[in-house]
């Protein structure tokens, strides 16, 4: 999860909103659209169309994560920015 902001109290940081390290990805594996965000120690939360999270979250579709692969190879190999 990546820092969004910052709660203050004058100067004091009392609290902290974080976000998924890359939002609304998605894949598409034999014409059906995968989307998901992604946070790199919690790995991909699986969305339905409207945005909300799939009830299932670990696909037994193979070529999802087959695919899903493919994607993490290239988001890993970006540089980060902060």
């Amino acid at each position: 999860m990546k820092t969004i902001g910052k709660i203050l109290d004058g100067d004091q940081v009392i609290g902290i909103i974080s976000g998924p390290d890359a939002s609304d990805q998605s894949i598409v594996v034999n014409g059906r659209e995968w989307r998901f965000d992604f946070c790199d120690y919690g790995g991909p939360l699986w969305l339905r169309k409207d945005g909300n999270p799939r009830a299932c979250q670990c696909p037994t579709v193979k070529a999802v994560w087959d695919e899903f692969q493919k994607w993490h190879d290239g988001y890993t190999s970006q540089p980060k920015s902060n």
